[in-house]
């Protein structure tokens, strides 16, 4: 039987989410957070611990895209392609696989982010970025790319009880739309990359509903995100023998903002057994939400699921145990 892999999310570098990589432009002012020795030691730490996927959000909140007074994308920020392209080499030296998201559907209502919007939602500039920004993002991303996600948790822009359970956003139709032009731009240029769309909100149901199955185009595999507070996660045969990656798994209980060292240990050995749980089942592979590995000086103030302010987490130290 083929081994689930394991893997971590670091979704965005050092408190920079949305600013990590280049510049935002619709917040100029905010400071760019990549820094290439952070980068290396996190990297080298997850070698140390037979670690060798991670899940890395690239165009959040918008990040790196040059627009102009009609807010049409014009090209892609020089810190933000510079600062990819060191990312990926510190990725190949230290032999980690990449599962690149591409945009995060939470920040359109959340941040006002009207140049996500105009490309998963609206196509206004669906087209502009897969000529002018995508083939470049490519080239450079495809040896470390273990597989793409389109858009984390489209479900942010989806009203109803399949989506937000608001009455605002788009229809599931609008969204898959926008995303398979996505799909075959990829396809395209690189036919081998793998891909597939972060499902959030719903947990496993959207996929249980097959509602990932009907978009349009084929996706290479199945994903959803798990942060439910039961502990419950189903087994992979809930899925009818389909290939699917949990590309969240947190904890079962929610730590409060500023929790003890006591509590989050408690909550460590809640995600070290969720993990034990899935040992012997077939998911494709689970990435934990999330190592966080930024300064001593922000822990002073704020602790993470994986990370307890300057301290790693003990699930990386026990994953030896599962991997």
């Amino acid at each position: 039987m083929e081994k689930t892999l394991l893997g971590v999310n670091i979704a965005w570098w050092n408190g920079g989410y949305c600013h990590d990589l280049g510049v935002n432009y619709m917040h100029s002012d905010w400071p760019v957070t990549f820094n290439e020795d952070l980068v290396r030691s996190t990297f080298q730490y997850l070698k140390s611990i037979n670690v060798n996927l991670v899940r890395f959000w690239l165009f959040e909140g918008g990040e790196g895209l040059l627009f102009d007074e009609n807010k049409k994308i014009t090209g892609l920020d020089p810190a933000f392609e510079k600062n990819l392209i060191r990312h990926s080499k510190l990725a190949k030296e230290f032999d980690l696989k990449m599962y690149y998201t591409l945009f995060d559907a939470n920040s359109v209502f959340r941040n006002k982010d009207f140049i996500t919007e105009s490309i998963i939602c609206k196509s206004d500039n669906t087209k502009i970025f897969c000529d002018l920004i995508l083939p470049r993002i490519l080239d450079i991303i495809h040896p470390t790319t273990w597989a793409i996600d389109l858009c984390n948790e489209p479900e942010a822009v989806v009203p109803g009880e399949t989506g937000n359970y608001t009455s605002e956003g788009y229809g599931w139709k609008e969204v898959m739309t926008n995303l398979e032009t996505l799909f075959h731009s990829i396809r395209k240029k690189y036919p081998g990359i793998k891909m597939s769309i972060g499902s959030g909100f719903q947990e496993e149901r959207n996929l249980e509903e097959g509602i990932y199955e009907n978009i349009g185009f084929p996706l290479d595999f199945l994903d959803y995100h798990s942060h439910r507070t039961d502990g419950y996660v189903p087994p992979h045969s809930t899925f009818k023998n389909k290939e699917v990656v949990i590309g969240e798994l947190s904890a079962c209980e929610k730590l409060k903002e500023n929790p003890s060292k006591e509590e989050w240990r408690k909550n460590q050995d809640l995600i070290l057994n969720k993990l034990h749980s899935l040992k012997e089942d077939k998911y494709k592979a689970i990435f934990l939400w999330r190592l966080n590995p930024i300064t001593e000086q922000f822990y002073n103030e704020q602790a993470d699921t994986l990370t307890y302010r300057a301290e790693n987490s003990t699930v990386l130290y026990n994953l030896h145990q599962f991997i």
